[in-house]
């Protein structure tokens, strides 16, 4: 990550209480920029053919969201489906309904009532994806939030 000089701090400093808005987009920017970056992490090592009742796979509804605010930019990344925390961390030993184990089980030539039990003796593991999605994306998350200050501080000069 860069350090700014103390002129430079001063500048976005002055960036931030004078010029919100053009703060605001520019980390609006920063923020999709690391959301797309983050999700497409998430989503190369999230487990494949992991889907419930034939509904799309657990890889595909991972998204990203942004929620802006005045002098802040959050972004999201998540999925909607119910099982995504028990497949990020795992579970432990439970009898889980066959039926809906079928078609992973199936795509991966295994018995579906076979899994079960074998999820009803040990659980499961956890596959850690938004963790290690996180994890490889951080060296591009800093070269975003790198960009962003010297962005903010150009337009700064520019004005």
């Amino acid at each position: 990550m860069r350090v700014l000089a103390l002129h430079e701090l001063h500048k976005l400093e002055s960036a931030i209480a004078h010029m919100p808005e053009m703060v605001d987009e520019e980390l609006s920017r920063a923020a999709l920029e690391a959301s797309i970056v983050v999700t497409r992490n998430v989503k190369d090592v999230t487990p494949v053919g992991v889907s419930r009742g034939g509904g799309e796979g657990l890889q595909a509804s991972i998204r990203y969201q942004i929620y802006p605010t005045a002098g802040e930019v959050t972004g999201v990344i998540s999925s909607p489906l119910s099982y995504v925390e028990a497949v990020e961390i795992g579970t432990r030993p439970h009898m889980p309904p066959v039926s809906a184990l079928e078609e992973g089980a199936a795509s991966k030539g295994l018995s579906a009532w076979a899994v079960a039990k074998s999820i009803a003796k040990h659980g499961t593991k956890g596959q850690w994806m938004f963790k290690k999605g996180f994890a490889a994306s951080e060296p591009m998350l800093e070269r975003i939030a790198d960009s962003a200050v010297s962005r903010i501080l150009q337009r700064a000069d520019a004005l």
